[in-house]
């Protein structure tokens, strides 16, 4: 359900247990953006920021996009992980004050406190369709955005149902690094069974998107060695199940065959699907969803 308040559009979310509320709010370059969530349990994700530049300063060139900053990766470092904040874009966002008169657009997520895990190690099981439960969620380390812990890995594994595949979304990176080293020394690792899909130490600008192979992934946050704490946020990322999942056989029939592409279901001998008035029906899986209205119709007798 969508809300409007003033300049704030806000769709609300709601499953089995907790929610994530979406938010919009906008404003000039100088002006004060105020980001909130209403419930004191939830806190802020930030998903997109984009400015619109309306005019450009006079005799001054115009950077490239965004340097040194992306609006969002500043937006992170005050609010992310927090109930409220208030953001400036000229003041808190390096470079901003040369971009000109435009207007900062934000979306963000406020997520309650039944839709994060927030330790460390932990799986996570997907709900199948013929279940109730959480389907999507919000991921953070431990002690974020304050701190993370060292020495010892954090990793988190989420399971989708069969036949559908987990994709995370990386909306916050901020880990320590080394200046003495040319590689990463503090890292994020995304893995599907063991096999490595992307390792980075950097925020990715727009949030870095990873699909698994398979119905399992993992991601671990492996710090320093030397340090018990770390005084960066650490991550916090988005999880879903994607792919279509395997609808639920219709009464009086069953499924006989499911791969990532098609379906194929058949009502039992003496039933037939009452828009058909055959036994036999196969469905396409479109991306995410399948090419006709799930559940499917109830199979019916054939009496005569």
């Amino acid at each position: 359900m969508w809300f409007k308040i003033g300049l704030l559009l806000i769709l609300v979310t709601e499953e089995v247990r907790g929610y994530i509320e979406y938010v919009e709010t906008s404003g000039c370059e100088s002006c004060v953006l105020r980001l909130t969530c209403r419930h004191l349990n939830s806190i802020i994700s930030v998903l997109e920021a984009n400015f619109e530049v309306i005019e450009s300063y006079i005799n001054e060139t115009l950077p490239t996009p965004f340097p040194p900053m992306h609006p969002r990766i500043a937006l992170n470092q005050r609010c992310s992980g927090v109930n409220h904040c208030s953001f400036i874009l000229t003041k808190d966002c390096p470079g901003a004050d040369k971009w000109g008169l435009g207007n900062l657009t934000v979306n963000y997520a406020c997520i309650s406190e039944d839709r994060l895990t927030k330790y460390c190690n932990k799986e996570i099981l997907l709900a199948s369709p013929e279940t109730f439960g959480i389907s999507r969620g919000f991921i953070h380390n431990p002690g974020y955005p304050r701190f993370y812990l060292g020495k010892q890995k954090c990793r988190w594994t989420i399971h989708a149902p069969p036949l559908q595949r987990v994709k995370v979304t990386i909306y916050d990176i901020s880990l320590v690094a080394d200046p003495n080293l040319s590689k990463c020394s503090d890292i994020v690792e995304v893995s599907d069974r063991g096999q490595i899909l992307y390792s980075t130490c950097e925020q990715h600008e727009p949030p870095l998107e990873i699909t698994s192979l398979d119905d399992t992934l993992d991601v671990t946050l492996i710090p320093s060695p030397k340090e018990n704490l770390l005084p960066r946020r650490g991550i916090m990322f988005y999880y879903t199940a994607v792919g279509c999942s395997t609808p639920i056989a219709p009464k009086d029939g069953y499924l006989v065959y499911r791969n990532d592409t098609v379906a194929e279901y058949s009502c039992c001998v003496g039933y037939a699907f009452p828009d058909t008035r055959i036994r036999s029906r196969i469905i396409k899986c479109l991306g995410y969803r399948w090419n006709t209205t799930v559940p499917l119709p109830d199979c019916k007798c054939k009496c005569s």
